[in-house]
């Protein structure tokens, strides 16, 4: 989601943690600029976004794939590859494609593009008012267009850890000499990454960690969650860093990861406990504020309220309810400490998703309970933790909370609620509160 990362200084301690340099069976070429059977930069072709599908799709960047023993005999034409971006859709699914897949029909497309814009049109008048999220919230015009450049095309294909393959989605800014490989291996238990096989294998020899470098303050059946100082194990939270921004857009590495906790949720069997996903949130949400010495003003402007900065489950562990314990997991926390929080923007869309069913799911449970009796929005806050204006601008775009007088009122059936319910979906795995067993941070002056 947003603040995390690196310095300079510990930048450089982390790309002495990676394996020997590797090699990549593609690299770009000045020749592709004369290449008059290229197609140019930006061009909108139809390109197979799935097999027998094919979508619009602008053309990114063009590269000529390298000789090799099986594929010497390549046509002219045919030794194109482009990274396309398919309109209307995330940049997660970005990929290289042949030229011979490729496919222009300049009066089709414009047939398509026609199309796109009303249903774009309809898309945005249906869900005008219902809690938008701006992926790009907080940038300018310039900055976003600067983040795209920057972060164009994935350098890195392919990721490995332990025994899951997963195709990456996002740019990560590793150390240069791990770009444009088709796949980048990572240990499991300590995140260090290496460019080839042999590489990781004779670190697993050697490796005896067997669980992210902090306490353990919860477990239950399936899984167990750790939390990591930043401050304290840099180097470990740093490559995590790197291996979240394969799959985070707009994960921010332009910090650094000392002011933040990091708290890794693993699977656990015989032979330890591998990361499935973790959320981070900045130490200074449990700072304690002396209300009567700064006063209230100043302590509602400048306090922080996001009880979490950045929130992951990796590709091979998602659809297990994980996302939604995380999320639980952080309200819990901030329970435990007395605080009431909200995650820091912007969210990326799936975030974004995810919070949304979950708040849904959470607070209508909570109103569900309270048939007939009275229940204030600062109630539901402290049973849940939720931040007020979430509540309020929620269960506002659910049109059940109205404004009287200077006070909220709900004015729901239960019927309602559990439509409301039931179209949250599922609560996720669920947080066994007495499993936990932590403080909250100590804040030294």
């Amino acid at each position: 989601m947003s603040k995390k990362g690196k310095g300079k200084e510990n930048l450089d301690r982390t790309m002495a943690q990676g394996g020997s340099s590797g090699s990549s069976l593609f690299k770009f070429s000045k020749e592709v600029e004369n290449r008059l059977d290229a197609y140019k930069e930006d061009t909108l072709v139809f390109a197979p976004l799935k097999s027998g599908v094919y979508q619009v799709a602008k053309i990114i960047a063009c590269r000529i794939i390298e000789p090799t023993p099986a594929n010497e005999a390549l046509a002219e034409g045919q030794d194109l590859e482009y990274y396309v971006h398919f309109e209307g859709y995330n940049r997660r699914i970005d990929k290289w494609v042949l030229h011979k897949d490729l496919v222009r029909d300049d009066k089709k497309m414009t047939e398509e593009l026609g199309k796109r814009k009303v249903m774009e049109e309809e898309e945005k008048n249906e869900g005008a008012g219902f809690l938008e999220n701006d992926e790009d919230a907080g940038m300018d015009e310039k900055q976003v267009t600067m983040h795209e450049q920057a972060t164009k095309i994935k350098t890195i294909e392919w990721v490995q850890i332990g025994k899951f393959k997963c195709e990456t989605w996002y740019f990560s800014p590793y150390p240069e000499q791990y770009h444009h490989i088709d796949c980048l291996f990572i240990c499991h238990y300590c995140l260090s990454f290496f460019s080839c096989k042999e590489d990781m294998e004779r670190h697993s020899s050697k490796c005896d960690i067997r669980h992210p470098p902090g306490d353990e303050i919860y477990r239950d059946e399936k899984v167990a969650v750790f939390e990591v100082d930043g401050q304290r194990e840099p180097i470990y939270c740093e490559n995590l860093c790197y291996l979240s921004k394969l799959f985070l857009d707009h994960k921010n590495l332009g910090y650094e990861v000392g002011p933040f906790l990091f708290y890794c949720m693993c699977e656990y069997d015989d032979e330890g406990y591998q990361i499935g996903g973790y959320f981070s949130k900045e130490k200074d949400f449990s700072k304690n504020w002396d209300v009567e010495t700064i006063g209230q003003e100043k302590m509602e402007k400048e306090r922080n309220y996001n009880n979490l900065s950045c929130i992951l489950v990796f590709p091979f562990h998602q659809r297990k309810g994980y996302g939604k314990f995380l999320i639980s997991f952080s309200y819990e926390l901030g329970i435990l400490e007395g605080r009431q929080g909200t995650p820091e923007t912007p969210l990326s869309d799936l975030g974004h998703r995810t919070y949304i069913s979950w708040w849904s799911h959470r607070l209508l449970s909570f109103l569900k309970q309270y048939q007939g009796d009275e229940i204030s929005v600062q109630l539901l806050s402290q049973k849940t933790g939720i931040l007020q204006t979430d509540i309020i601008n929620l269960f506002e775009s659910f049109k059940i909370l109205r404004y009287h007088q200077g006070d909220h009122y709900f004015v729901v059936t239960d019927e309602f609620i559990e439509t409301l319910i039931k179209r949250a979906g599922h609560p996720g795995h669920p947080v066994a509160t007495e499993n936990i067993h932590w403080t909250g941070y100590e804040w030294y002056n």
